[in-house]
C-alpha cells in the first residue's frame, strides 16, 4: 500500500513539473494547424525568410498538428487530431432556432448524440490555405474556401437566390454574452468562404425581416474540446494544459513594445518583436498563429458584461481607447496571412474587445458599434496608414487599426519548417515591375500607405486608431476623396474613372480596391512627412528606437517575376492614360428645393438649414465629399434661365431668357420684361458646337482646351429645339 502511494505521488510530481515549465503536453484540446504553407510579405508570396530577415517567424514556418480527416462512408467525417466526428453534408440553411432544435433530431451515421458545435469546435476545421473572395463576384468555379472541400460538403452562397457568394455562414452554439449592432442577440459563427469569425443575429437582423439562415455541421465526441486549463507558472508565463501552449502573461502593451512604447505594432514589426523577445527566462517566443490565438478567447466575457477583455483574468491585458474615447481592449496580431484575391496584404487578428465598425444610421450619420463581438476573428492590412480608413472597411465598416498588439506564445506542437512549396505564379495581368525593370512602380519605390516598403505605413492614429478627432479625423488625400462614392475609404473598380488597365496597374496589393497609397500621385514617391519609421529591436522586452531622420532601408527577399514586352508596354500605356486624366465634375442644380429639403445642413453655421423630417443620406454623402454652394446666388430665381446661364456662362438678361419655358402670358405678369424673349439657346457661341468656338461661350476662356465631355441630365425645359445638342457628349473645356 505504501509502495503504491509512493508511485502515485511520484507520478503526480512528474506531471506537475511537466506542466509548470516549458513543456505541457496537449490533452483534450489539441490545436489543428492552419494548413498555411506559403510565406508572404506585405503584398505577395515570398520565399521562406531566414532568421533575422524581414517577415521571419510567420505561420507557414511553424508546423503543428496537421489536419487529417477520415471519411467513414456513412455521412460522417472523423478528425483523429481532435477526436471529433462531424456531419459531412450541412444540408439546407437553417435559422438559429432550427439549428439548435435539429441537433437532437439528427441521426446521421446511426448516431443520436449530435450537438450544435461550439465556436472553438467549429473553428478547428478552418484552414488558411483558403483565399478570401471578392464579395461582388458571382463565379465560384475557381474559388478556394477555408475548409477541406474534399471531405466536407461546403457550399458558397447562391447569387441566383439573391445571396452573395460569401453568404455561407455556419452556426454554432456559442452566443455572445453582449449584443452587436443596435441590440441584436448574437451567436458566433464561422464563414469558411471568407475565413472569419463574426457575430451573427440569432433572429431577424431588422424588424419585419425573416431570420437569417445558416449552414450547420453537427458534431459529436470529445465533449472536452475547446475547454482551457490555465495554470499560472508564477514566472510571468501562463501554461494551458489543455493545448500544451505556454503564453506570456503580459502583452506587448505592458512590455512597452513599439517606437511609442505603447505596444502597437504593424505586422512585420509584430513578427520581429515576438521572435526577438527575451522574457521570463525564455528566448523562443513567437507570434501565435490565428488558431492558437483564438484558443485563449473566453467567450463568457466581454467589455459590456464583465468590464474586461474576452480572456481569462489570469492574463494581463492592456486597455485602449476607441475612436470615441471609450475604454476597449486590443486586437492581437496573429502570424497568419489572410490571403485575398491572390495577394497577401492582410493578416488575421482576434478582437479581445469590442469588434467595432462604422455603421450608417437612419439619419445618414456614422455610428461606432460593436458589430461582430469580442472574440471575433477578422483581418487588418499588414501595413499602412489607419487614417486612410476613416469609416473602416467592408459591409460593416470594420475598424482598421493596422498597429495592433501582441500576445506572445511558445511551445506546443510547433516545429520549425525551413522551406516550403515553389512560389505560385502571379495571376495573369497582375505582374508588377521591379526597380530593375524600368518601371516607376517597383515594390520598394512606393510611398507610405497600405503598401509601404517593408511594412512601414504613414502616420499614426488617434484614440482607437481612427485618426485625430475621431472617425472623420485626418485629411483624406484627394485621390480617394474624389472617387470614393460609398464612403468606405477606398476606391472600387466600379468607382474608378480611369481605364481598366490603369486600375489593374495601380492595384498593387491586388485586393480589388485602391487606397491613396496606390493612387497615381504616390508612384515613385518615398516616405512622406508623418510616415512611421521602421522599428528594429534587439532581444529583450523593450523596443529600440531609431531616429526618424535616418530610416534603415528594409531588405526584401527577391522574387523573380518574368515580364514580357507586351506587359511592359501595357503598363506604360496605362501610366500615360492615367496621367492624362483630368478630374471630373458633377454639378447638381436642384429645382424648387429650399434649405430644409435635405437632412444635411445647407450651411453648417445655420442649424435650421436642414430638415428633421426628410432623410437624404445619399445626397448628404455627396455633400460631405464635394462642395456645397451655401453662400452663393443662382443666376435667376427660376430654373430654366438659371440652367441656361450655367451652360453658357452668360447672364439670363444677355441670353434674353428670363422665364420658365416659352414666353407666354401677359408681359405685366413677368418679373422682367425682355425686349424680345427667345425660346432656345442661341445658335452662335455654343460651347458644345466646335472646338474653335469653345473659348467664346464660357467664362475665362477656359474651354480653349477641350479636355472634357459635357453631358446634361435633367429637365429639358431649356428648349426642345436645342436640347439634343446639349444632352449628347461633346468636347467641352469649361468648368
Amino acid at each position: 500500500m505504501n509502495c503504491r502511494n509512493s508511485l502515485l505521488s511520484a507520478f503526480l510530481l512528474v506531471l506537475t513539473v511537466a506542466c509548470s515549465g516549458s513543456v505541457c503536453l496537449a490533452q483534450d484540446y489539441p490545436i489543428v494547424d492552419t494548413g498555411q504553407e506559403r510565406c508572404y510579405d506585405n503584398r505577395r508570396e515570398i520565399k521562406y525568410p531566414k532568421a533575422g530577415d524581414p517577415f521571419f517567424g510567420q505561420d507557414a514556418q511553424y508546423q503543428g498538428n496537421q489536419p487529417a480527416y477520415r471519411d467513414n462512408g456513412d455521412g460522417t467525417i472523423t478528425d483523429p487530431v481532435t477526436g471529433l466526428m462531424w456531419q459531412k453534408d450541412p444540408g439546407p440553411k437553417k435559422t438559429f432556432d432550427e439549428a439548435v432544435a435539429g441537433a437532437s433530431a439528427c441521426r446521421v451515421g446511426g448516431y443520436d448524440d449530435w450537438r450544435l458545435p461550439s465556436i472553438k469546435e467549429l473553428y478547428s476545421l478552418i484552414l488558411f490555405s483558403g483565399e478570401d473572395v471578392d464579395p461582388q463576384s458571382t463565379d465560384t468555379s475557381d474559388l478556394k474556401p477555408f475548409i477541406d472541400r474534399d471531405h466536407f460538403g461546403f457550399v458558397y452562397g447562391d447569387p441566383a437566390k439573391g445571396e452573395r457568394i460569401i453568404d455561407s455562414q455556419m452556426a454554432t452554439s456559442t452566443k455572445y454574452v453582449s449584443t452587436t449592432m443596435r441590440g441584436n442577440e448574437t451567436m458566433f459563427g464561422v464563414n469558411f468562404a471568407d475565413g472569419r469569425i463574426k457575430g451573427y443575429p440569432t433572429g431577424p437582423g431588422r424588424p419585419g425581416r425573416p431570420s437569417k439562415g445558416y449552414y450547420v455541421f453537427y458534431v459529436r465526441g470529445n465533449t472536452e474540446y475547446g475547454k482551457n486549463d490555465f495554470h499560472d507558472n508564477n514566472d510571468g508565463t501562463i501554461a494551458d494544459r489543455a493545448t500544451g501552449l505556454t503564453w506570456a502573461k503580459l502583452d506587448s502593451g505592458h512590455l512597452k513594445a513599439g517606437e511609442n512604447q505603447d505596444g502597437k505594432l504593424n505586422w512585420e514589426q509584430a513578427l520581429r518583436w515576438a521572435e526577438d523577445l527575451e522574457y521570463a527566462g525564455y528566448s523562443d517566443w513567437r507570434l501565435p498563429n490565428i488558431k492558437e490565438l483564438q484558443s485563449i478567447v473566453d467567450y463568457t466575457r466581454s467589455p459590456d458584461t464583465t468590464q474586461s477583455a474576452a480572456i481569462d483574468p489570469i492574463f494581463s491585458v492592456t486597455p485602449i481607447r476607441d475612436a470615441l474615447g471609450e475604454v476597449n481592449y486590443p486586437f492581437y496580431w496573429s502570424s497568419t496571412t489572410h490571403k485575398r484575391m491572390g495577394g497577401g496584404a492582410a493578416a488575421g487578428y482576434v478582437a479581445f474587445g469590442r469588434s467595432q465598425g462604422w455603421m450608417r444610421g437612419f439619419r445618414g450619420q456614422y455610428d461606432l458599434l460593436d458589430v461582430h463581438g469580442a472574440g471575433s476573428q477578422r483581418s487588418d492590412p499588414k501595413a499602412g496608414d489607419p487614417s486612410q480608413f476613416p469609416r473602416g472597411r467592408g459591409p460593416q465598416g470594420d475598424v482598421i487599426d493596422i498597429y495592433n498588439m501582441v500576445r506572445p506564445v511558445r511551445g506546443g506542437e510547433a516545429s520549425f519548417r525551413k522551406s516550403g512549396p515553389e512560389l505560385e505564379p502571379q495571376p495573369s495581368g497582375r505582374r508588377r515591375r521591379g526597380p530593375d525593370q524600368g518601371g516607376p512602380m517597383g515594390p520598394d519605390q512606393r510611398g507610405p500607405g497600405r503598401m509601404g516598403p517593408g511594412g512601414m505605413g504613414a502616420g499614426r492614429q488617434g484614440p482607437g486608431g481612427m485618426g485625430p478627432g475621431g472617425p472623420m479625423g485626418g485629411n483624406r488625400p484627394r485621390f480617394v476623396r474624389r472617387l470614393d462614392r460609398d464612403g468606405d475609404g477606398k476606391v472600387s473598380r466600379e468607382e474608378f474613372d480611369g481605364p481598366a488597365e490603369a486600375f489593374d496597374h495601380l492595384d498593387a496589393n491586388q485586393d480589388g480596391y485602391l487606397s491613396d497609397s496606390e493612387g497615381p500621385a504616390q508612384q515613385g514617391m518615398g516616405p512622406q512627412q508623418g510616415q512611421r519609421p521602421r522599428n528594429r529591436r534587439g532581444p529583450g522586452a523593450a523596443a529600440t528606437r531609431r531616429p526618424a531622420q535616418q530610416p534603415k532601408p528594409t531588405a526584401r527577399p527577391k522574387v523573380e517575376e518574368p515580364i514580357d514586352a507586351a506587359d511592359a508596354d501595357k503598363d506604360v500605356r496605362a501610366d500615360a492614360a492615367w496621367n492624362e486624366l483630368p478630374p471630373s465634375f458633377v454639378f447638381i442644380l436642384p429645382d424648387d428645393m429650399g434649405w430644409t429639403g435635405l437632412s444635411c445642413p445647407v450651411d453648417d453655421r445655420v442649424p435650421a438649414s436642414k430638415s428633421d423630417f426628410y432623410q437624404t443620406p445619399r445626397i448628404d454623402e455627396l455633400a460631405r465629399q464635394g462642395m456645397r454652394f451655401s453662400n452663393a446666388y443662382s443666376p435667376s430665381s427660376m430654373g430654366t434661365p438659371s440652367r441656361a446661364s450655367l451652360l453658357t456662362g452668360k447672364s439670363p438678361a444677355l441670353l434674353r431668357m428670363t422665364t420658365p419655358g416659352p414666353a407666354k402670358g401677359q408681359p405685366k405678369d413677368r418679373k422682367l420684361i425682355p425686349r424680345r424673349h427667345v425660346d432656345a439657346l442661341p445658335t452662335h457661341d455654343r460651347p458644345w458646337r466646335t472646338e474653335s468656338a469653345a473659348g467664346k461661350g464660357t467664362r475665362s476662356g477656359a474651354a480653349r482646351t477641350p479636355a472634357y465631355a459635357l453631358i446634361f441630365i435633367g429637365s429639358s425645359s431649356v428648349a426642345t429645339t436645342t436640347i439634343d445638342r446639349v444632352t449628347r457628349i461633346a468636347p467641352f473645356g469649361g468648368t
